[in-house]
C-alpha cells in the first residue's frame, strides 16, 4: 500500500426501537455505509448532524427521522463490517454488505439495493454456509 492511499471501512449503523414489552433497546435496521478515511468515528459523526438539521442527504437519518427512532453513541450504534486496505474495492464491499443485509430483510428501506448480483449472492451463501455466527453479532439471516 502506497504511503498516500487511506485505509477505509464498511461500518453498518443501527437504528434502535424501545421495545416496551421488554423494556429494552432493540436494534431492528441497519444502513451501510463505505467510509474512505482511516477514521471510523467520521462517519457516525456525519450521520448524527444529518439528523440534527433533518437533512435528507442521508438515508439513515430519514429513516430515523421518518419512523422516530432512536439513535445513540457510536459504541451502541454502529459496528465495523470490514476494513479494506484498498480503495478501489470500497464500492464492491458496499454493495456486497448492502445485498447481504438487504436479503435478511435488516437493510433500511431508505438506503438503495441495486439490482442482485449473483457472484455477490455466491458469496454470501458460501459465508453463510461455511462460517459459524460470532458470539455478539448481530446474524443477517
Amino acid at each position: 500500500m502506497d504511503a498516500g492511499e487511506k485505509v477505509g471501512h464498511i461500518v453498518s449503523l443501527y437504528c434502535c426501537f424501545l421495545n416496551l414489552i421488554k423494556l429494552i433497546w432493540s436494534l431492528v435496521k441497519c444502513y451501510v455505509a463505505r467510509n474512505s478515511t482511516s477514521c471510523v468515528h467520521t462517519v457516525h459523526h456525519e450521520h448524527i448532524l444529518y439528523i440534527r438539521n433533518k437533512d435528507p442527504q442521508s438515508a439513515y437519518a430519514l429513516h430515523i427521522l421518518n419512523n422516530r427512532h432512536e439513535y445513540g453513541p457510536l459504541t451502541d450504534t454502529m459496528s465495523l463490517l470490514k476494513p479494506i486496505q484498498k480503495p478501489s474495492l470500497l464500492i464492491p464491499y458496499e454493495q456486497l454488505y448492502i445485498q447481504r443485509f438487504h436479503k435478511s430483510g435488516r437493510l433500511i428501506q431508505e438506503q438503495h439495493c441495486y439490482k442482485q448480483n449473483p457472484l455477490y449472492q455466491l458469496a454470501i451463501d458460501h459465508t453463510l454456509r461455511n462460517s459459524p455466527p460470532t458470539a455478539g453479532s448481530i446474524p443477517c439471516t
